[in-house]
């Protein structure tokens, strides 16, 4: 999978969340475990590290690895990202103090110009103790862009022990277009496609059920799913819009990163052509 995660912080409480669920995903999976921070100027280093290593060790997570470079935050993290060894485990907000620059704007930057999935903690997101690794809720809109995460889903639950929940999520939005289309929306047809998914992960060994999700909000019936089904990471693609159900972009990722209680891992399919199921 990956030999290093790699947690972005800048000082911030907001950002040592994700130290929680990365270090969780090292330990099942035997990866190293590296924190990297950007300051504006040389002499800030050697303060960023203390702070840093002083933050860290009032987690009660040990062997971290400590990098503070003059950077700029984006450029920084979206070139750890780039590293097919390691996965970026990173906490995002919409706001906050000036000089919080990580985290918000900069997070979606990151994930619009990643091509390896990014793990994001929102700012909804309380660590458990311990923190639990069994679920992964896999949202799909019915489009082929949405279904690229699924390779990613099967690795992970493999090698992390994670039961795979897939849901389809339907919004009344879109069977209105599909009955504009002539096209009737039983719950057989929404179904068809989830089992034969679900079918393919199965013979891999996986266990694996599903769902369709109706609701006026996307990201709303996403989030809710994960609360119901005690799930422990959210798995999505950043968009798709095609197919029985539309999920658009980056606001409904963002809008479930936001709300979730649990770490959201987002993938920015390379192709957002359109064949659907």
């Amino acid at each position: 999978m990956f030999e290093t995660i790699v947690v972005p912080l800048d000082g911030s409480e907001l950002s040592a969340r994700a130290l929680h669920p990365a270090s969780a995903i090292a330990v099942r999976t035997g990866a190293d475990l590296r924190v990297v921070s950007a300051v504006g100027h040389e002499r800030d280093v050697a303060a960023r590290a203390r702070a840093l290593e002083t933050q860290i060790a009032q987690t009660g997570i040990l062997a971290v690895a400590v990098d503070v470079t003059v950077a700029n935050p984006a450029d920084l993290i979206s070139t750890e990202a780039g590293h097919s060894d390691q996965l970026v485990c990173m906490a995002s907000h919409s706001r906050g103090r000036v000089g919080e620059a990580l985290f918000g704007s900069v997070a979606e930057v990151v994930v619009r110009n990643a091509r390896r999935p990014i793990v994001l903690v929102g700012p909804h997101y309380e660590p458990p103790k311990p923190v639990p690794l069994d679920r992964v809720l896999v949202a799909l809109d019915g489009s082929r862009p949405s279904r690229e995460v699924i390779p990613f889903v099967a690795e992970w639950a493999e090698h992390l022990g994670l039961k795979v929940s897939l849901a389809l999520v339907v919004t009344p939005a879109a069977t209105e277009q599909a009955l504009n289309q002539s096209v009737v929306v039983e719950p057989v047809m929404e179904a068809a496609p989830l089992e034969r998914v679900a079918a393919g992960l199965v013979d891999q060994g996986l266990t694996v059920d599903w769902d369709v999700l109706h609701g006026p909000d996307p990201a709303t019936s996403i989030v809710r799913a994960a609360v119901d089904g005690s799930a422990s990471i959210i798995a999505m693609t950043t968009h798709g819009r095609t197919g029985l159900a539309r999920i658009v972009a980056g606001s409904v990722a963002m809008a479930v990163v936001h709300h979730s209680p649990c770490p959201v891992l987002l993938l920015r399919p390379p192709s957002s052509s359109s064949p659907s199921w």
